[in-house]
Order: C-alpha cells, then structure tokens, then sequence
C-alpha cells in the first residue's frame, strides 16, 4: 500500500470517528469465489472481514455495513455497470473479483474503480483463484491458525498493542513493500492514474523482490523473486497448513477457495484497514484538544487535498462502447441480492404472457433471504405468437441509448423485433399501459454489447416504450435493462 492509499483511509476513518451515527459501507463484488462457493456463506471472506471489522468499529461509533453481492458463473458485462444496484448507494468500499471472467479485459476493473472515485471510496482488487494447501504439512499448534477458534491466548501468545510508533513502523515497512511491487499485481496498471482513491488488493500473482520474501521466511534461497502464488506453493505462511485445505461443505471445486483461506483473504484486508482505523485512532486522540468541529474541518480538508472532487481522469479503457464510463449506468435487474428498488419488474408496464422464472443457485450455503442467490428473467412462449413484453425506458440528453441483456442467452436478441413507442405519458404508464400501434415504429437502430447484451441507439431524450417480440420459435428473455445518466 502507499502512502497515500494509507492516508486517504487514516482521514476516512477520522472524518467518521468524528460524526455521530456513521457508517462505513463495503460492496465486495465478484464470482463464485467471493460469494464463497463450496463454504458456508458465513465462510465467505466479506463475512470475515464483517465478523472481525465490525466489532472494532462499533467501539468507536461507526456501524459497519458489508454488502456481497459477487454471483457464480457471472458476467463482467452486465455486473460490473450494477454495483449501486445490488449493493446499495454511496459506499466507502468497492472490491471487484472478476479475474477469472475478464481479468484481461481492464475496462471492467475501470469501470468500477471510477465508481469508487465518484464515491471517494477505497476500491480493492481481489484475484480469483482458490490455491488449495492440501500439500502442505498439519499445524503442530493446539489451534490451527488457520481455524476461526485461533486466538493469540490458544497458543501461549500475548495480545499485540502496538504504540504509535510502532504501528508507523509497520505503516513504513508496507509503503517500502508496495515499492518493491503493488499487492494488486498487473491490475495495479488498469488503475494506477487513479491517485484520488486509496487503492489496494491481492493478487496471487503480484512479484516481489525475493529479498523481502527472505526477511519474512527462510525458503527462498536465492530465487530472484518471489509471489503470492509462490507463497502458497512452499508453504511459507503459518496460515498454510493441511486444516487450511478444508471446505466448508466437505469438498469444493479447486479454483474455490477453503474455508481457511476465505478466512485468510477476509483478515488480511480487516488487518490492513484496523491498522489504518488505529493510526486514525491515535491522531484523533492527541489532537482532540482542538474540538470536535475543528478537527472535522481539519481532516476534511487533508482529505481533500487527496481525494477527487467532481471531474475525475480522463478514462482509459472503459470509454469505449458499450461502457461508456464517462455516463453514470442506472441499471434495472431482479438479480439478488438486490438492496434497492431499482427493479427490472418496475420497468415493465402492461400486460406480457411473458412468464417470470427464478433461476436459483441451491442454497447449501444457508445464505439468509436477504442474500440469497438468485438470477430472476423474464422468457417468452415460443414464437411469434407468444406475444410481447414492454419495457419503460428513461432516456437522457446525455446519452441517447438502452443497454438490454438477457442472462446466459447467447444470440438471444437476433430472434426478437423491438417496437418502440415514444414520448408516453406517466398517466398511461400508471393506469396500465396498452400500446398504440399506429404510434410505434420497429427499432432497426442497435447493435451487439458483448455476448448475452444489445444496444439500442439513437433515442430521443424522453420516456419510452420499447417491445419487445420474438422472432422465431426461440424462447428470448430479459435479464437487465440500463440505461444512463449524464
């Protein structure tokens, strides 16, 4: 981590010590890996991290919210442009763990990242992967370290009370480290213009110089290098041992992570962001003197000048369509978990003989309803006959196009025809909406957005109703429906 990355959490946390009632809210993102497949949801590292977070920030007076929203088997496009969707609103924290589906693809880490910056939030890149430690040797201890029982007390060892001091010195040794190489490994380049935000990550893959591995561990001999991935393989943390190859749910896929190494990935980021909660800790209690109000105004202004206010960088990569990242994405979906209203059942108006199908992932986890996993669509009947499904789209000056995507249907939308009727009236679309036809026109105006989404383009500012009507024999549906903000 950097020093500004430090710093810009230190004045975060400050600015909420300070203020009654606050929060910190963190969306962790991703795939199977982060929803904590083949584990107990309570397993899952953003649980981990609520688990022992929470409590500490409870102490001080801030409430911390976890939000994990990651699916299995999802795609970068659409999920990445619904984070505000399924995770809620103005979060501190955005964590993205997408390797696996588009790790080569920078606009989707991007497009998130500059969510974050919008925010002022922290962003967090996690690479996907499980790495199984089931050749290394058992724990000799009594309490694996690897298991949630382990305390400092179950193995004879004192609690840790770093002084100021001491916790600088910790601060300057990981600064030092994130010289050597970023713990965000290659993504580090996607986001690196991003100096507004206070990034950091793990990445399986990230390089260091193999002198830093040699002053924490003794395997490295005279490799010229050494990563995570490294790490892993020889066994070189006290975590990795055999009790850390188990899953929770007896077995589990290999690129999933265990459970202990859920609990790994969870306390390495409750670590990193406590000893940032402690550094503000200690500033706030040696400059509380100054007034409450006087330090708010103090630490706003420190943040301030490192933080982004209104324009952010010119993007990158994820400027190109059909992200176009420089728009702010509403995104409608039923996908769950799902923590506002901004339904894809709100956009569809009239009748449709279209049916409703909920496609659930089992629930071994013994997730909560709440948090459940579940990827609702609307599929037509089969045919032309089987009638339409009409969509309310809002359309702004900004941006004169409609992103519709239909979850794991490939080709899906060369088999439908859209109508589109424009400029409706709120009365007609609240009193139960009937399309009139003479109004309507066939939509040639579209293009692919990636494999399962399509393009509408060349709308007029306004709100609109788009129909959408199978072609063929082929059963179609609708998954999300985004449109943007200028």
């Amino acid at each position: 981590m950097a020093r500004k990355d430090w710093d810009i959490l230190k004045y975060t946390f400050a600015r909420k010590i300070l203020t009654s009632n606050a929060q910190f809210k963190m969306i962790f993102g991703g795939s199977s890996v982060t929803a904590g497949h083949d584990n107990a949801y309570n397993d899952s590292y953003p649980l981990v991290v609520e688990r022992r977070l929470g409590p500490v920030l409870d102490k001080v007076g801030v409430h911390l919210e976890v939000v994990n929203i990651a699916q299995g088997a999802n795609d970068c496009m659409p999920s990445d442009l619904c984070y505000d969707t399924m995770g809620g609103f103005h979060a501190d924290f955005y964590s993205w763990e997408q390797s696996f589906n588009c790790g080569r693809e920078p606009q989707y880490i991007e497009v998130v990242a500059r969510l974050a910056a919008t925010n002022r939030a922290a962003f967090y890149v996690a690479s996907s992967g499980g790495m199984v430690p089931k050749e290394c040797p058992p724990s000799t201890d009594s309490v694996p370290y690897s298991s949630e029982a382990w305390t400092p007390s179950s193995t004879g060892l004192g609690e840790w009370r770093p002084t100021s001091q001491e916790l600088g010195t910790v601060r300057d040794q990981m600064v030092k480290m994130h010289k050597g190489g970023s713990s965000m490994g290659r993504f580090a380049s996607y986001v690196s213009k991003y100096t507004g935000i206070s990034l950091s990550g793990m990445n399986l893959g990230a390089t260091y110089p193999a002198e830093t591995c040699r002053k924490h561990s003794t395997v490295w001999g005279k490799d010229k290098e050494c990563n995570a991935g490294a790490i892993f393989e020889k066994c070189a943390l006290k975590f990795l041992t055999k009790e850390a190859a188990v899953y929770g749910l007896g077995s589990g896929a290999r690129w999933h992570p265990t459970r202990g190494i859920h609990l790994l990935r969870g306390e390495l980021i409750a670590w990193l962001y406590g000893l940032t909660l402690l550094d503000a800790l200690y500033m706030t209690r040696k400059e509380l003197s100054e007034g409450t109000a006087a330090l708010f105004a103090k630490y706003s202004e420190r943040l301030d000048s490192l933080q982004y206010h209104g324009k952010l960088p010119s993007p990158s990569t994820c400027q190109r369509e059909p992200i176009a990242c420089t728009y702010k994405t509403v995104c409608y979906t039923d996908f769950s978990p799902l923590h506002t209203n901004l339904t894809l059942s709100s956009r569809v108006v009239g009748p449709t003989s279209w049916k409703y199908l909920v496609v659930r992932t089992p629930n071994k986890q013994r997730r909560p309803p709440s948090d459940e996993e579940l990827r609702p669509v609307y599929i037509s009947s089969a045919g032309p006959e089987g009638g339409e499904i009409y969509l309310r789209v809002d359309v702004s000056a900004a941006r004169n196009k409609v992103l519709l995507c239909a979850y794991k249907m490939k080709d899906n939308f060369s088999n439908l025809e859209f109508k589109v009727e424009l400029d409706v009236s709120m009365d007609r679309l609240h009193s139960g909406y009937s399309p009139v036809n003479r109004e309507r026109k066939i939509w040639a105006a579209h293009e692919a957005a990636g494999v399962h989404c399509i393009m509408l383009k060349s709308f007029p500012p306004g709100t609109h109703v788009i129909g959408l009507q199978p072609k063929s024999m082929t059963k179609v549906g609708i998954s999300h429906v985004i449109t943007y903000d200028s």
